[in-house]
């Protein structure tokens, strides 16, 4: 065998293994970066999750205090009924007071 041909060989012999040696780097590299993607991933998931937790602990709070404030609003037109009825009693029972006095009076 010449020495051309030996060195050609060694050279193509090393050039593959340059190449294998690339490949298995890249497929660690991949790797890796798919584990910390997935990692990072799980991460936001449960950052996500807590999230949606708070915001659906916070509607049923708003919704129980809507609840509270409706029944106030409520109490409050009945009170505020209860209250024209008063005066109306009140003015029909002053106007008796004065048919009272206007006759003892008399």
């Amino acid at each position: 065998m010449s020495a051309a041909i030996a060195a050609v060989i060694a050279a193509a012999i090393t050039g593959m293994c340059g190449i294998i040696a690339q490949i298995v780097i890249s497929k660690r590299s991949k790797d890796d970066l798919i584990s910390n993607m997935d990692k990072q991933i799980a991460v936001k998931d449960s950052d996500l999750k807590g999230e949606i937790a708070v915001i659906k602990f916070e509607i049923v709070e708003l919704r129980k205090s809507q609840d509270k404030h409706n029944q106030m609003i409520e109490r409050m037109y009945t009170a505020e009924k209860d209250i024209a009825t008063i005066k109306q009693d009140m003015k029909v029972a002053n106007h008796r007071i004065e048919d009272l006095e206007k006759i003892t009076v008399k």
